[in-house]
């Protein structure tokens, strides 16, 4: 059953790509390759992996084809496979291993009716080891191909031998941020030398581009209501101090003080004090204040935010 490409690639911009990647690939055949060069977030591994198995249901349910497509997309780290494995799956309404599935070092959940399977560079190279025809496999994509590695290096070369045995092998690139005309050339059809300047006489590959999503953005300038954002070190906050307040702050710290307390907002880094050291009855530049506090026994007023400061025999069981 062939992936419902409307559903599955709903509010992407790549989707607006699909069109003109499947013409590329169909009018190539065989040794269908391209090279597909988007930006992030656009959509390419959620969308080219479905297009290409239903490009090869199309191929493959003809006479005397009755094998299930196998499309194998590589990515450069586990934790990227299993993500664009499980997104997929969800998007495609089935479970986690049955049409979409992912394979990587001591974890595997894939079956023989997986459709499309992603794996390591490591797992693919594997694999050409022990097959080096690849011969369940419909189509090879590599993902994230500019994160040039000695094994995704490695797959580059050995996947262009692969389709020199097999015309019916489809290899398409992708990357964000990739060097379009060398990658085309690299893996360009495998054909007869030509006059085209090429060192091995292929023809480049074609590239697919797709535009990034851009949103409409406004910009609203709010005037600053009270001494903000504090770059650390000792600051003068005004109003209710008497501009004799101090504030003992750290980097991200913003400010804020009502009429009559002064408080303290802190920023997620560290512990925040302010003291006010003015010289006022009762306070501590009150000459006849007393130890609990001067008249009433109010005494300086300290605040501090976070969390409470624990005894001294408790500090050092802290681990550093």
């Amino acid at each position: 059953m062939p992936f419902d490409l409307g559903t599955i690639g709903a509010g992407l911009a790549f989707g607006r790509a699909l069109g003109e990647l499947a013409d590329v690939l169909q009018a190539r055949v065989p040794n269908a390759t391209a090279v597909v060069q988007a930006p992030p977030g656009t959509g390419k591994t959620t969308l080219v992996p479905p297009l290409l198995a239903n490009l090869a249901f199309g191929d493959e349910r003809g006479p005397g084809r009755e094998k299930r497509p196998r499309i194998i997309v590589t990515q450069p780290r586990r934790v990227a496979a299993r993500s664009a494995a499980r997104r997929l799956a969800a998007l495609d309404g089935s479970r986690l291993g049955d049409r979409v599935g992912y394979t990587v070092r001591g974890e595997r959940q894939a079956g023989t009716g997986t459709i499309i399977e992603f794996v390591t560079p490591g797992i693919l190279l594997n694999r050409l080891l022990a097959d080096p025809g690849l011969e369940t496999v419909s189509a090879v994509i590599l993902d994230e191909v500019h994160e040039r590695g000695l094994e995704t290096d490695l797959l580059l070369g050995m996947l262009n031998e692969v389709r020199q045995l097999r015309a019916d092998l489809t290899l398409v690139a992708m990357s964000a941020t990739l060097d379009a005309p060398r990658f085309a050339a690299l893996i360009g059809d495998a054909g007869e030398p030509e006059d085209t300047g090429n060192h091995d006489g292929a023809g480049p590959a074609p590239v697919v581009d797709c535009p990034s999503a851009l949103y409409p953005l406004e910009v609203e300038w709010v005037p600053q209501r009270r001494p903000g954002w504090m770059n650390g070190g000792d600051a003068r906050l005004p109003g209710p101090c008497g501009g004799h307040g101090r504030v003992v702050s750290c980097p991200g710290t913003r400010l804020r003080h009502g009429p009559r307390r002064p408080g303290v907002r802190p920023g997620g880094m560290g512990s925040v004090l302010c003291r006010r050291t003015a010289a006022r009855p009762g306070g501590r530049g009150d000459p006849g204040a007393s130890r609990a506090g001067g008249p009433g026994g109010a005494g300086p007023r300290r605040f501090r935010a976070g969390a409470r400061r624990k005894p001294a025999d408790h500090r050092g069981n802290v681990p550093r």
